[in-house]
């Protein structure tokens, strides 16, 4: 008898589809998370914003009262 030591090629294409198939369906996933670490950083960089805003808006609204000697 022959032995074979290869794959035949029903078995490579049986390997493919599935792969494919595991693609197919994690490609929405990563998607998903993608959209959502673009939404994570948004935040994150609005938060930062608000947050360098914050002293010049408090030093604007900020009085100051002088004591004359006398």
């Amino acid at each position: 008898m022959h032995e074979s030591k290869g794959f035949t090629l029903i078995e490579l294409l049986i390997v493919i589809a599935i792969i494919a198939l595991l693609m197919a369906v994690l490609m929405p996933a990563l998607q998903r998370v993608r959209t959502q670490a673009k939404a994570v950083a948004c935040q994150s960089s609005l938060h930062q914003w608000a947050i360098s805003r914050t002293p010049s808006t408090r030093l604007r609204n900020m009085t100051v009262t002088y004591r004359t000697a006398g």
